[in-house]
Formats: structure tokens, C-alpha cells, sequence
């Protein structure tokens, strides 16, 4: 029982870790596009 209380604490860090990674490269990428967006417009202008 240990063990599988030890396994569910692992899995459980790895997916929260896995959540956040992830809500940053969202965050990330999508200012990262809207940066890109402005530019192309501001250039073909």
C-alpha cells in the first residue's frame, strides 16, 4: 500500500508538472503570435 501511495504522489507531480508546462508554453506561444501578428501588420502597412 506504501508503494502505491508513493506511485500516486510521483504520477500526481509529473501530471501537475505536465499542466504547467504546458499552461506556460500556451501563455508563451500566444504572445509569441500576437507579437509575430502585430509586426506583419505594422510592416504591411
Amino acid at each position: 500500500m506504501p508503494f502505491g501511495i508513493a506511485w500516486y504522489q510521483v504520477t500526481g507531480g509529473i501530471g501537475q508538472a505536465w499542466y504547467w508546462s504546458a499552461r506556460w508554453a500556451c501563455r508563451g506561444f500566444a504572445r509569441a503570435l500576437s507579437w509575430v501578428l502585430a509586426a506583419a501588420s505594422s510592416v504591411l502597412r
